[in-house]
């Protein structure tokens, strides 16, 4: 990332790549002084003449941030707007950085083979609540529900992540589906519209899916963690 202006907020560093896609790049952060909670920089491109696509994304890290205020979602601590340009001084494309506390990726835990304990189990659900309480009671419908979007503190709270294609329920129309498939409401799959009965729905399965050795409803039980997801 030689176009971010480093050091980051006048103290940050990147340091490992995490995890990388064709729009996006989380790294882990590090400072001098070596104290303070540990933090990645999640780094998404947006290409010159998106502008919907960056007014999107600008919106998501609002909530984002409006989000942090449960307590029992990822916390964004801060954010900036990277344009970077063609030799000509034409804009190639505007890189969104969000700082955010460095967490533990459910999805990981389980793909890795954890399985986690009922009381575990039952912080999960209790901690999710929480957040689409708050969510919903701000008109969010979240729409991607899942363990990949689900992450442990190191105190063990459980908090939800990626706002990425939550949608205002005002705003949430039938025929617009959005979401992993194994997690949609039935409504949803068939074409329905998002509600916050259908966030409810994909907690669901996701507490089914760990309360049965990280297997989804309606699969074999002998199936791969891998087959699993892509069923």
């Amino acid at each position: 990332m030689e176009h971010l202006p480093e050091p980051l907020w006048g103290q940050w560093y990147l340091g490992e790549r995490l995890f990388v896609s064709s729009s996006t790049e989380v790294y882990a952060l590090t400072r001098k002084e070596g104290v303070g909670r540990s933090c990645v920089l999640k780094c998404i491109r947006v290409p010159a003449g998106d502008a919907a696509g960056l007014i999107r994304l600008q919106d998501e890290c609002r909530l984002q941030a409006r989000m942090t205020d449960c307590g029992y979602a990822v916390a964004v601590l801060d954010d900036l707007t990277v344009p970077v340009t063609n030799a000509d001084g034409s804009l190639r494309e505007t890189l969104v950085c969000l700082r955010m506390e460095r967490l533990e990726c459910l999805a990981e835990l389980m793909r890795e083979g954890t399985e986690l304990t009922e009381t575990e189990i039952r912080r999960v659900a209790e901690d999710l609540l929480h957040a689409l309480i708050f969510a919903h009671r701000l008109q969010i419908v979240h729409r991607d529900l899942k363990p990949a979007n689900i992450y442990r503190a190191p105190s063990g709270q459980y908090k939800l992540g990626d706002f990425g294609i939550c949608a205002r329920t005002d705003s949430l129309t039938a025929g617009r589906m959005a979401g992993t498939a194994a997690y949609l409401a039935p409504e949803v799959a068939a074409g329905g519209a998002a509600t916050p009965a259908s966030d409810i729905y994909a907690l669901g399965v996701t507490l089914y899916q760990l309360l049965n050795h990280n297997h989804l409803p309606l699969t074999d039980a002998d199936s791969t963690y891998a087959q699993v997801q892509s069923s």
